[in-house]
């Protein structure tokens, strides 16, 4: 996923974590994690019933409340998945099965992951845009709020790419909750200019 609309280029995925991040801020992004977690499930189970991705997009939007990027995020997050998916994956299904993880960790492993797709006409990332003089990813809530917790890049990568995500083009964050509450890990995705030599040859 690296945006919406146009020809799909070359990209590369920049890694990161959330490196700081107060109490508060912290259960923003965990409520934004179960609303984006139930809008997946819902979205993937009216799929199958049948219904246009307009109107998922619409009862998602009343159910959730969260913002239409957002909901529609979480529809293309599953818009290629097979019938009788599992979600949280059927590993940690059967370890709840044995008991060997709780409810309420269950609960969480099925609710990890929070997907943001940057837009071209839009340039960045409306729902989560990088701030890297002050190192931050401005998120949205999904409520007409906003959480700045602190992001770690690794300098090679901020050297590398760090002119691709000032805003001035689309790049797509994606936010996943490490198992047992070990913080959260980020990947960015942004498209790469190349050019072509010798008629086939790619150089980045």
């Amino acid at each position: 996923m690296g945006g919406r609309g146009g020809k799909e280029g070359l990209k590369v995925t920049i890694p990161g974590c959330i490196c700081e991040i107060g109490d508060d801020e912290r259960e923003e992004l965990e409520k934004l994690l179960f609303k984006f977690g139930k809008a997946r499930r819902r979205a993937y189970a009216l799929k199958w019933k049948g219904y246009p991705r307009s109107e998922i997009v619409r009862i998602l939007r009343e159910e959730t409340g969260l913002n239409a990027r957002y909901v529609r995020d979480a529809y293309d997050s599953i818009k290629g998945l097979p019938p009788h998916a599992t979600f949280g994956g059927l590993k940690n299904q059967r370890l709840r099965e044995k008991g060997k993880i709780s409810k309420e960790e269950y609960r969480k492993r099925r609710n990890s992951i929070v997907i943001a797709q940057g837009e071209k006409n839009k340039k960045g990332n409306l729902n989560m845009r990088l701030d890297l003089e002050k190192m931050e990813l401005r998120i949205s809530t999904g409520e007409s709020r906003w959480i700045y917790p602190k992001i770690f890049i690794p300098q090679k990568y901020l050297k590398k790419y760090g002119h691709l995500l000032d805003g001035s083009a689309p790049y797509t964050v994606v936010i996943k909750r490490r198992n047992n509450d070990r913080g959260y890990d980020v990947r960015i995705t942004v498209e790469v200019p190349t050019e072509a030599k010798d008629g086939s040859r790619i150089m980045v």
